[in-house]
């Protein structure tokens, strides 16, 4: 959004993301384009509310931080809940690297992946689950949903045992392509499992 009595007035955007990125790729590499006229301050309230959305937000190369219709840091500013313009700085600056430098994003989940390794090592972490459900039980009603929502998410090749089957042969079982199966029962194998009754 920009109110202004000068067209020509040389803004294109004030957001931290695209400062970020004209810094480093020059203002020369970025385009500039109105999409529209409003004819008041609500009324461009309200079609910034409409375009530029959460799915928008979300998409890779946006370079809005919130949802339209916010009012840009004032949002921020006026919210004290929120983190401070230091954290807020640095969080940009990620989500920036996020998006322009492949080798800094697996740099950081490198060394993000043997910080926790060493912290597990050393003690300084301990694994403790999200949830205990040890003595605890779904409720047959949750289960019923849990159902409904696997046979549609679960259907077909978006299973993770699509187009697999166990086999066995001397006590031992293992799981096999589909495709592979003519093969392992001409080398003596049978379909199926040896289940442990523990």
């Amino acid at each position: 959004m920009h109110s202004t009595s000068n067209i020509n007035d040389g803004y294109i955007g004030s957001g931290k993301l695209l400062r970020c990125s004209i810094k480093k790729y020059g203002k020369e590499c970025h385009s500039f384009e109105i999409l529209e006229f409003c004819q008041n301050f609500e009324e461009l309230v309200t079609r910034e509310k409409e375009i530029v959305t959460k799915e928008l937000i979300n998409h890779p190369q946006c370079m809005n931080l919130m949802e339209g219709g916010s009012g840009g840091w004032n949002h921020y500013n006026n919210n004290e809940s929120l983190q401070s313009s230091r954290n807020k700085r640095a969080n940009v600056k990620m989500r920036f690297l996020e998006l322009t430098d492949p080798e800094w994003v697996y740099n950081r989940s490198k060394n993000t992946s043997k910080g926790l390794k060493n912290a597990y090592k050393l003690g300084n972490r301990t694994y403790k689950p999200f949830f205990d459900w040890n003595g605890k039980n779904h409720s047959e009603e949750t289960k019923k949903l849990i159902g409904q929502k696997n046979q549609i998410s679960q259907k077909g090749n978006k299973n993770s045992q699509f187009n697999t089957c166990w086999i066995l042969k001397d006590g031992k079982s293992k799981k096999i392509k589909l495709e592979n199966l003519n093969d392992y029962l001409n080398e003596g194998w049978n379909r199926g499992r040896k289940m442990n009754n523990s």
